[in-house]
Parts: C-alpha cells; sequence; structure tokens
C-alpha cells in the first residue's frame, strides 16, 4: 500500500480490496473507479523504467483488469522504455484474467490492435503463447 500512495499519488485514501476475486473490464465505483483514475494519471505522465516498474507491481497484485485504453497507455509506455518482455508478460496477464469471460480478451485485442501496430507490438497468437 505504502508503495500505491507514493507512486500515484493517494494521500491518506484507503482503497477496499473486497472479499472475492473478480476481473472484469468495467469498474464498480468503491474500488475500481479510484484505481482506473490514479492508474491513468500515472502513466499519461510517462514514467521513466523505475516508476513504471513500481506501477505494473501494482497491476499485478490487484484484481482489477484495466479497461483498453488504459492497457493501451501501458503498451506505450513499455515501447517509451524498451522494455518488450514486460508488454508481453502485461498481455499474457490480461489474458489469463480474462479466461473466465468469454470473448472478453479478444475484444480487448481487437480494441488495442492499433496501439500494437504502432508499437510493432505482435499479438499472442503470433508469438505462439
Amino acid at each position: 500500500m505504502h508503495i500505491f500512495r507514493r507512486v500515484l499519488g493517494l494521500r491518506g485514501r484507503i482503497i477496499p480490496l473486497g472479499q472475492r476475486r473478480t476481473y472484469e473490464i468495467s469498474t464498480d465505483p468503491l474500488d475500481g473507479q479510484v484505481y482506473h483514475e490514479y492508474f491513468t494519471k500515472a502513466l499519461r505522465k510517462r514514467p521513466d523504467k523505475y516508476q513504471f516498474h513500481a506501477l505494473i507491481s501494482i497491476f499485478f497484485k490487484s484484481d482489477h483488469s484495466p479497461p483498453p485504453e488504459i492497457l493501451a497507455e501501458m503498451l506505450l509506455c513499455c515501447h517509451h522504455n524498451h522494455d518488450l518482455p514486460i508488454a508481453i508478460r502485461i498481455m499474457e496477464e490480461v489474458r489469463q484474467r480474462m479466461c473466465t469471460q468469454p470473448g472478453a480478451f479478444e475484444y480487448i485485442e481487437k480494441v488495442i490492435e492499433p496501439t500494437m501496430k504502432e508499437i510493432g507490438l505482435p499479438t499472442l497468437k503470433e508469438l505462439g503463447l
């Protein structure tokens, strides 16, 4: 929680995590909206590699799956920091979180396809993953 406050600028706000682990594209107003607002704000500042890895560790520890717009920002930050392996790992994590919802990952891939082509990132199917 300390790194979440430090990196994203949360001052004294506690984000409830909830009891069940579900991964959804949409945000619920209690915890997801605050998470997405600060994550979007931090990514638009184009963080350096250290700050970006701190943000990504928050993403991997959280229960939320980002909407396609935030995912596209993550991939652009990966490209900005010359970090292709973490971009592939992010896509694998999103696919794993979306495995319970049929068609969700295909929808996300379809929405972020222009960003992936812009930065030259192959899809997971092209990589054989």
